[in-house]
């Protein structure tokens, strides 16, 4: 399996001097819809096998914006959803890009499109083939129990211990893999990320209200390019991690998530 890219892209918040040296409360996340329960159980597993001192979450969300997104998940599918996990449920996150089923002229499908790449273009017209934006609920996760989560994707293989993202210094906003395609515009990949969290009032107004007006760009018309461009607007310029300790916990190699890809 390849390994994941190395930790490379870290962002400071600018407003942070105070508590600067502070260590956040901190868990991990994964998740999906049903389809995703055994690789989310995996990660879980592997989270609690490794010895992590921090919390772990699991994020249920629906396949569509009309399911119960509990309905597709069974706890009795899991063997670590144990009474330290916790579970939480997140609504679906209609996306703006997609524009497959609704009648919009060819102004509108111009300026819907303007920032999206010409392969995700030809994408948008495909309603079941579009990236979904429900991911960006991490931003808001137990927002009052956690300052920072780590989100892991379900297909991504833990090897070892990742705790190092959970401890990243507390002026660190956001930390994320680099992209394996290395392609301009394309710095992040969102499969491992670490971010701050905020409240349900500040994320509607910096993440869902944007996005809504699509004041918040996504190059690939789904939440890789979302969360992407929040970054860039809301925090100070991406800082490189270089070749040191964070690197080596993710980097290529024995490194500390692969994808299972």
């Amino acid at each position: 399996m390849a390994a994941c890219p190395a930790l490379a892209v870290a962002v400071a918040m600018a407003a942070t001097a105070s508590g600067a040296d502070s260590r956040p409360t901190c868990a991990f996340v994964t998740g999906g819809s049903g389809v995703y329960a055994l690789g989310a159980d995996c990660v879980l597993c592997r989270l609690r096998a490794l010895g992590s001192p921090h919390g772990r979450v699991l994020a249920v969300w629906p396949r569509n914006d009309h399911e119960d997104p509990m309905s597709s998940f069974s706890r009795d599918a899991f063997t670590c959803l144990d009474d330290r996990v916790d579970m939480v449920s997140w609504p679906w996150i209609p996306n703006p890009y997609n524009y497959a089923d609704r009648n919009v002229s060819a102004a509108e499908r111009a300026r819907i499109l303007e920032h999206v790449a010409d392969k995700a273009r030809r994408r948008a017209t495909w309603h079941n083939r579009l990236g979904v934006m429900t991911k960006l609920n991490i931003f808001r996760t137990l927002h009052n129990k956690y300052s920072r989560v780590v989100w892991i994707d379900p297909d991504a293989v833990v090897v070892k211990g990742v705790d190092a993202l959970c401890e990243l210094p507390g002026w660190v906003a956001f930390a994320a893999t680099r992209d394996a395609s290395d392609k301009p515009g394309r710095p992040i990949n969102s499969g491992v990320f670490a971010t701050r969290t905020m409240g349900d009032a500040e994320f509607r107004e910096r993440v869902l209200l944007p996005l809504q007006r699509l004041e918040l760009h996504s190059y690939n018309a789904g939440d890789q390019g979302a969360i992407w461009h929040f970054v860039q607007t809301n925090y100070d310029a991406a800082q490189e991690a270089g070749p040191g300790a964070l690197a080596a916990d993710l980097g290529p190699g024995p490194g500390g998530a692969g994808r299972g890809k």
